[in-house]
């Protein structure tokens, strides 16, 4: 659990690193509004919560085009950001730290190393971070056999009233492996994924077409390719969000107030080494207040 000052409460910024993950560190940062975010050469910036504006383009935790559109991380013509003028920034940082679009054979061949210390605080992190086969976890018994690993990752939050931001978690998926037909009929988050490594050349994204909806749920984990719309989600690249949307534009909410989503997955492709991705899963009722500036 990652506690953070609100950005519009503080005067200076301040980086936390949280955790190494094929060959990328990660750390979360926090500026005032108004304040410069340098970025280095090939660096990605994500946006947790408020604004960012370059010369071209402002970004915002949400602000891409729906599904199926996909847009890079990288600072691309920009080394410097401003955090908007109002709410200021809080920000996920990727820094490369070694080959670019380096891939690895299996899960456990992915580097992943903890950045953060908790010894001040008297505890320790045990067992440390690492990638799990999914069917040893509670959910997971239906991925028997299969080549897909999950990492728990960081749970964001204001400091000052404990507000959920967002939650970070990792995966990764070896070849042709359907990573399981799902809606989030439970959940009540709205969900971005960004690739680290596109291990089986043409994983990503895959949403069931619209003349398959009425498909029985047990059969859709069965279905062809055929019936799905596929984004292949290329190195450093994050996906336009996938939740229905009502006429304004906003998250259509269900029962419980969950957000509505269409049958989706994660498809490998068919190359002989893993996709490495990053889940960022937001909270929905911060929405109203992540908008432009």
């Amino acid at each position: 659990m990652i506690y953070l000052a609100d950005p519009a409460d503080v005067k200076v910024h301040s980086a936390f690193p949280l955790i190494e993950v094929a060959n990328y560190a990660i750390s979360v940062e926090v500026y005032p509004p108004k304040s410069e975010i340098p970025l280095g050469t090939n660096e990605g910036i994500k946006v947790l919560y408020g604004v960012l504006h370059d010369a071209n383009k402002i970004r915002q935790p949400l602000g891409t085009k729906p599904y199926p559109y996909s847009a890079t991380i990288l600072a691309e013509d920009s080394s410097t950001f401003v955090a908007g003028d109002t709410k200021g920034a809080i920000i996920l940082r990727f820094k490369p730290t070694g080959g670019k679009d380096t891939t690895w054979p299996t899960a456990a061949e992915v580097p992943v190393k903890s950045l953060f210390s908790t010894g001040k605080t008297g505890l320790s992190l045990d067992p440390a971070l690492k990638f799990t086969k999914v069917e040893e976890l509670w959910w997971g018994s239906g991925f028997k056999d299969v080549d897909f690993f999950n990492m728990s990752g960081f749970h964001f939050r204001f400091l000052k009233d404990k507000t959920p931001i967002a939650h970070m978690q990792f995966w990764t998926a070896g070849k042709n492996v359907n990573c399981g037909v799902h809606n989030h009929s439970d959940r009540i988050f709205q969900e971005i994924h960004i690739s680290l490594s596109q291990g089986t050349k043409t994983g990503g994204m895959s949403r069931l077409h619209k003349h398959y909806k009425n498909t029985p749920e047990a059969e859709l984990n069965h279905l062809l390719p055929k019936a799905f719309d596929h984004l292949v989600l290329e190195h450093l690249h994050e996906h336009g969000g996938m939740w229905n949307r009502d006429g304004n534009g906003k998250a259509v909410r269900g029962p419980n107030n969950v957000v509505s989503y269409p049958w989706h997955k994660w498809q490998a492709g068919d190359g002989d080494c893993v996709d490495v991705w990053v889940a960022l899963e937001f909270n929905p009722d911060l929405e109203s207040i992540i908008e432009i500036d």
